[in-house]
């Protein structure tokens, strides 16, 4: 069954403090301009920034410390927006501690920006403050997520589409309600229309509609209007006729370039008939090279038809434009006109017996790209640039499928990407960040492959240097450390002294071997190769506070994930100029200066670096998915196992399904909706697989004459491991 997983957002909390100003520390030996105090923090209110019409939001507030004639301290929080209050509440405090105080947003509140005030007064009616603040909230007027479920992936004409939608609230619990919900095709033209669906007890929506034997073909979009916001979900249509027979092309989607010249991708293709029987005849193969998009682009690919017809020597090509064609993606080429834009490589197969086996070695690939880039296969090898002219690219296989007992002739292809093998190393949250003395300082080290996977072997060494007092002088501060990866991520604490002012971290990375820990070997993978990869350097500076004080704000996410990274955002000051941290007079850097990749607005400690978004330079592609051709197993009724079923008391669920007869293996996952547990999804869908272990399929007429005669044909299906006689 397909699943879609569908993300939260996380609310981001802001913190409010009095602001204090700096404290004159030789105030009494000079004071010719007076002495400026600054009064201690009284008070602090945590909030989150972000808030929705109906929900219940927590504020948390702590007085700090109270004066000897203030007997209470009442804390009033409200929400305003032009002069207008839409939600408010009071608190009374007898002594310094911190309390929770809750608000609820009204539902006829509009969404936009509006300004959470917080108030202190020594009577609950009196209308003087002994101190207030403002800040900026947004309201989103998204009260709940919509978890879309669809039965499978593709459609085609005829066949019944199944969905589910189950309103979840952002703590993962149900949302009930009335929903309406529109099927739209891909004109934008609603053909499907659901009024006042109430979710069942379980909080759940299910429906289903059939699809007409000529509709639009294209993505379609389920709309639905619920909890005044407007959700989609597409899902596609295709214009798919049962074959006599299907030819299913099967390739690694990925592949890891190697260093290893001869080593080989392998294939396998399967003909059969829709009953099932294998076929027999002939085919040919021909591979195509398909460059990456930079190459595409500097070699002007889509130019390539018409030039060859302009150098045919007055023989015009069919099917080539007259006039210069504009620019064409290469992802649009369609698969019936790649012999025209890119170089292929053919081999005919004389006879094949429902299944054909073929492989190709690197440097047959690469004697085929070399076509188009227009280089030698031998120099791209001796010059070690082979990662650097297959990267990216993408090699297709095209099967032509002749079936000797029917006739007929069809085609299949499936592509293969190829990727580098190269290892990527990062500090997660970026490479310049800011430390509070008499802190712990908490960093992870992100090691992937070139696709973004984790790797799962290996350990991360951090060598540090610290500098103390303002003095130039390096030293370290604990040695080098080496941590295993733990899904990808190596994480270590330092504990930063009170006189600490910058610090740098250099990480590498060791796949080669063991990583030891009190004398014994904890790990141990011979699959990985030896190779260099680069380290990289974190630059951290103390944060600046003219009084000297830090609050230190810790996360309870004790492991993050690969590409997880912490956000931060900076407010800019007057004339276009952000300060860095030292926060001296006159030591503040431009927008320009502002992540463009080098630290010249602040040299002392690269504020204008810090909290960069990355960019990644990998380019991106089709699915899988979408990179072969199809088959009629791409559009079997998956609706066998779509069940929604009432959990008895004893939390078990039985019911009884009628599997399909042809051999097929089957994803089946499962969700689950709680009215005190939420939302529940399976971390490890099932496989199933509907193979026999042998059956037997009769095809004869259907109706017959008496005294006619006819032919029955028998075909006998063994998926045993043994190739044991039948009978």
């Amino acid at each position: 069954m397909w699943l879609q997983l569908a993300l939260t957002a996380v609310l981001a909390s802001q913190v409010l403090s009095q602001v204090t100003a700096p404290r004159e520390q030789n105030c009494l030996l000079n004071s010719e301009t007076g002495c400026s105090f600054a009064r201690a923090p009284e008070y602090m209110i945590i909030a989150p920034r972000r808030i929705r019409p109906q929900q219940v939001f927590q504020v948390f507030a702590s007085i700090l410390h109270m004066k000897k004639y203030q007997e209470y301290v009442h804390v009033h929080v409200s929400i305003i927006r032009d002069d207008e209050e839409y939600a408010g509440t009071v608190l009374r405090f007898d002594r310094p501690s911190t309390r929770i105080m809750q608000l609820r947003m009204p539902a006829s509140a509009q969404e936009g920006h509006y300004k959470l005030r917080v108030e202190g007064r020594l009577q609950e009616s009196a209308t003087g403050n002994i101190w207030q603040n403002e800040t900026d909230i947004e309201l989103y007027n998204k009260q709940a997520s919509l978890f879309m479920q669809m039965s499978k992936p593709l459609y085609r004409q005829g066949q019944t589409v199944h969905f589910r939608v189950i309103p979840i609230l952002p703590n993962m619990m149900p949302k009930y309600g009335s929903m309406i919900i529109y099927i739209d095709d891909p004109s934008g033209m609603p053909v499907r229309r659901w009024q006042g669906l109430q979710t069942n007890a379980g909080g759940i929506v299910s429906q289903s509609f059939e699809l007409s034997d000529q509709p639009n073909y294209g993505i379609w979009n389920i709309r639905v209007l619920a909890f005044g916001h407007t959700y989609r979900h597409p899902f596609v249509v295709e214009e798919f006729w049962e074959p006599r027979f299907d030819v299913n092309v099967s390739v690694p989607p990925y592949l890891m370039i190697m260093k290893d010249i001869n080593s080989k991708i392998k294939g396998v293709v399967l003909a059969n008939h829709t009953s099932g029987r294998p076929c027999k005849g002939n085919a040919s193969i021909s591979v195509f090279f398909r460059p990456r998009e930079e190459v595409w682009n500097q070699t002007q690919g889509w130019m390539k038809p018409y030039n060859d017809a302009m150098n045919a020597q007055g023989r015009w090509s069919f099917g080539v434009p007259l006039s210069k064609p504009g620019y064409m993606p290469v992802t649009e080429v369609p698969v019936r006109d790649y012999h025209m834009y890119f170089p292929y490589h053919y081999k005919f197969i004389d006879y094949f017996d429902g299944r054909i086996d073929f492989s190709y070695t690197l440097r047959q690939l690469l004697e085929v790209a070399v076509q188009y880039t227009k280089g030698r296969a031998d120099d791209i090898i001796s010059r070690d640039k082979v990662v650097e002219t297959l990267v990216g690219s993408e090699f297709v296989f095209f099967l032509n499928v002749t079936d000797w007992y029917s006739g007929l002739n069809r085609t299949g292809w499936a592509g293969t990407i190829l990727f580098d093998n190269k290892i990527k190393i990062k500090f997660v949250g970026g490479a310049v960040r800011t430390f509070k003395p008499n802190s712990i300082m908490k960093v992870q080290v992100a090691v992937s492959k070139y696709d973004g996977t984790p790797v799962s072997g290996g350990a991360v060494t951090v060598t540090d240097a610290i500098s103390s007092d303002g003095k130039q002088i390096n030293r370290q501060l604990s040695g080098p450390r080496t941590q295993s990866l733990k899904k990808g991520i190596a994480e270590f604490e330092y504990t930063i002294g009170a006189n600490a002012e910058s610090m740098t971290l250099t990480a590498t990375y060791d796949d080669g071997g063991k990583t030891y820990q009190g004398g014994q070997a904890v790990y141990q993978n011979p699959e990985f190769e030896k190779r260099d990869v680069e380290p990289v350097t974190l630059h951290a500076w103390r944060y600046y506070s003219p009084s000297n004080s830090y609050i230190t704000i810790m996360t309870s996410t004790d492991y993050p994930k690969v590409d997880n990274e912490f956000k931060c955002r900076t407010e800019e000051g007057g004339g276009g100029q952000m300060p860095c941290f030292t926060a001296e007079e006159g030591d503040c850097f431009t927008v320009a200066e502002k992540c463009n990749g080098v630290i010249d607005g602040c040299p002392s400690d690269g504020a204008d670096e810090w909290g960069c978004p990355e960019e990644e330079m990998v380019e991106t592609h089709e699915s899988p998915l979408d990179r072969v051709s199809r088959v009629m197993r791409f559009y079997d009724n998956s609706s066998w196992a779509w069940q929604e079923i009432f959990v008895k008391p004893d939390g078990r669920v039985d019911f009884r399904v009628d599997v399909p007869k042809y051999p097929l293996s089957w994803v089946i996952n499962g969700i689950s909706v709680s009215r005190d547990l939420g939302l529940g999804i399976m971390k490890h869908p099932v496989r199933y697989d509907a193979a026999r272990y042998m059956y037997i399929q009769v095809e004869h007429p259907k109706h017959i004459i008496r005294g006619e005669q006819i032919g029955v044909r028998v075909t006998v299906f063994n998926y045993w491991y043994d190739d044991d006689y039948l009978e």
